[in-house]
């Protein structure tokens, strides 16, 4: 155990799992062993030359057989969900790769190259191909197409991880969270009486344990969420309107859960003020010094965007990062820095406001920049040629596994460009499908607000098309959560009252 700790301290990972291989050898019942491989296993980020591997690299270490070792070790201690305590889930997830959005970094000893890889699935073995992370990230094509698989591969490996923790500590609400997030991704959300099996019973009966005040927001988001996916508009929306009713702005871990229900609901300047408080401490590629200067006018941005108004709020608000990024980063990391925090809420904002500046300068960094300015600029082919290259590069995927902001902001490209099939095929994917939401989809900025503009421009197609039933659900469910938004939304509002057939009560 002590040459294993030791080298790990060290990073000399190969030495490490030669330790801990010995131990499991020893008693194939050693927590400690079984962890200590997940934990040598998956800090050795080397990539080597391999001929035989499709990009001509291939991770020295086996991150499949650290999940493995992650798993069994779980198993074997329940309690260890108490020293995880609230990151529980995503520790776990991040271990055991149980979310698309999670993947694998590595590098190489001579230069500076990193790499980036997502799970595959093989014959049930768990396998990562790394590329160069820039091509990993923004080439759709380095997406295995049996990454869903994979994923759903590792929910179940993990859900046999929290039903062990559940038999032995039923009363725990960190365990019943972690479950019902775990239940949650393998679409077990509806009720069925019982905190094993339904993901909304495991989040009821956690808030009714927990006695700790952020667990209670967190747990009060988590429902409203679930109840998002059930389609039960109403009373996720009355979730919401409970806690930013009765939850102060002030606490930073309190603001952070608060912003994606603001924008489910339309208090678009709430989350505005909430962003820069709740996400000060996100990880970014900058000094403190500038990170306290930028990113706080970029993530309120960034809120306004991804609803597409206030015009005035997000036009203000882009000079003020692009000033803040001249006085207070070095002029050769400036164009780094307004590529961190610009190139989205550009994007965001594209269907309402048009061409960026990030629009011209940014066309290399990201799919839907060079698709959007393409459009603008009258290549109308351009832009069509790479939203179909997109569907080539997500062979085998289902539409779903598209995040609902990309699906809205590809739907509105669609419309934009006079596909209205296609923009409709891309709608109906997710929103028919809302069992496969994120488990995120009420924490990261870009997803709630999306989600309904996703709905509303779902009503405008079927209405335009006649299609009256397709036209009420969704103009009703937009009447839903926004009926009491901020009043730059009214309009919207006011449209989507013209399309319902049956105007649901405020």
């Amino acid at each position: 155990m002590a040459t294993g700790l030791v080298s790990l301290a060290d990073r000399h990972f190969q030495e490490a799992c030669t330790a801990y291989q010995q131990m499991v050898s020893r008693d194939s019942t050693d927590y400690v062993g079984w962890y200590g491989l997940g934990e040598c296993r998956i800090r050795d980020s080397l990539v080597i030359r391999d001929p035989a591997s499709p990009s001509g690299w291939s991770f020295r270490s086996s991150y499949g057989a650290a999940a493995d070792a992650y798993a069994r070790a779980l198993r074997l201690v329940p309690s260890t969900h108490i020293a995880f305590g609230d990151t529980a889930f995503d520790r776990l997830s991040r271990l055991l790769f149980t979310e698309r959005n999670v993947f694998c970094q590595g590098h190489v000893v001579v230069d500076s190259i990193r790499f980036g890889a997502f799970s595959s699935l093989t014959h049930d073995i768990l396998a990562f191909i790394p590329y160069p992370l820039e091509e990993a990230l923004g080439d759709q094509r380095r997406v295995p197409a049996t990454n869903v698989e994979a994923v759903r591969h590792n929910q179940m490996t993990l859900r046999a991880v929290t039903d062990a923790w559940l038999e032995a500590f039923p009363a725990s609400p960190t365990v019943l969270e972690t479950h019902a997030l775990v239940l949650e991704t393998s679409g077990a959300v509806q009720s069925a009486g019982s905190p094993k099996r339904s993901a909304l019973d495991a989040v009821r009966d956690a808030r009714r344990l927990t006695r700790d005040s952020v667990q209670a927001l967190r747990l009060a988001v988590a429902e409203a969420r679930l109840l998002l996916k059930l389609g039960d508009y109403r009373g996720a929306r009355a979730i919401v309107d409970s806690v930013l009713s009765a939850v102060p702005d002030s606490n930073p871990s309190l603001a952070a859960l608060l912003v994606g229900p603001a924008l489910l609901v339309g208090r678009v300047h709430r989350a505005a003020m909430l962003a820069p408080r709740g996400f000060a401490d996100s990880v970014m590629d900058f000094t403190l010094h500038e990170r306290d200067a930028v990113m706080a006018p970029t993530w309120a941005l960034l809120a306004y965007s991804s609803l597409g108004r206030p015009r005035d709020s997000i036009l203000a608000l882009r000079q003020r990062v692009n000033a803040a990024i001249d006085n207070y980063v070095a002029p050769e990391r400036r164009e780094l820095a307004r590529a961190a925090t610009l190139d989205e809420q550009a994007v965001e904002a594209f269907p309402e406001l048009g061409l960026s500046p990030r629009h011209r300068s940014g066309t290399d960094r990201n799919y839907l920049l060079r698709m959007q300015f393409k459009y603008a600029r009258g290549d109308r082919a351009g832009a069509r040629a790479g939203l179909e290259s997109l569907w080539v590069a997500r062979k085998g995927w289902p539409a779903w596994a598209v995040s609902i902001d990309r699906t809205y902001l590809e739907a509105a490209l669609y419309t934009d460009l006079g596909d209205t099939a296609a923009a409709v095929q891309v709608l109906d994917a997710a929103l028919n499908a809302p069992l496969n939401l994120d488990t995120y989809a009420l924490a990261w900025i870009t997803l709630p607000g999306n989600l309904v503009r996703a709905m509303a421009l779902r009503a405008r197609l079927a209405a335009a098309a006649g299609d009256r039933p397709a036209a009420t659900i969704w103009s009703n469910a937009v009447l839903i959560l926004w009926s009491n938004a901020d009043a730059e939304f009214q309009s919207l509002v006011d449209s989507m009252r013209a399309l319902a057939v049956t105007r649901p009560p405020h």
